[in-house]
């Protein structure tokens, strides 16, 4: 490779690169704004469902978009595999700072969905990591 020119492979790995850190970026807001889609969802229901079918009418309204949630999170995960195979390791520091902020906000999530079998089955997971 001639100094001071890139090849096409570098190039093109930059430009995934970007589109990596522009993908955490949206994933960052994208985890606040399903946040406060299920907020929303639960202030409307309070009037109107009665509490015994709370859990599985917000279930049911959140599915789809839960399941688009975790479809990108899975396409960001995916980019950023690719980035660190082309020892992008930018890419992995902004995954960093999008887990410091999923972390940031996991308690309003568990709040909100009041969490019951699935954190005990991850306090059991989390006490058997050795």
């Amino acid at each position: 490779m001639v100094e001071g020119v890139a090849s096409s492979s570098s190039l093109s790995a930059a430009g995934g690169g970007e589109e990596a850190l522009e993908g955490c970026s949206n994933f960052m807001l994208s985890t606040n704004v399903f946040l406060h889609l299920i907020q929303s969802e639960v202030r409307l229901m309070e009037g109107v469902v009665p509490p015994t079918h709370h859990d599985h009418v917000l279930n049911s309204l959140i599915k789809s978009p839960l399941d688009f949630f975790m479809s990108k999170g899975e396409a960001l995960l995916q980019q950023a595999r690719r980035g660190v195979a082309h020892n992008q390791h930018s890419i992995v520091l902004s995954c960093l700072k999008l887990l410091r902020h999923i972390k940031a906000i996991l308690p309003q999530y568990r709040l909100l969905l009041k969490v019951g079998v699935a954190n005990r089955s991850c306090d059991i997971a989390q006490n058997h990591v050795i």
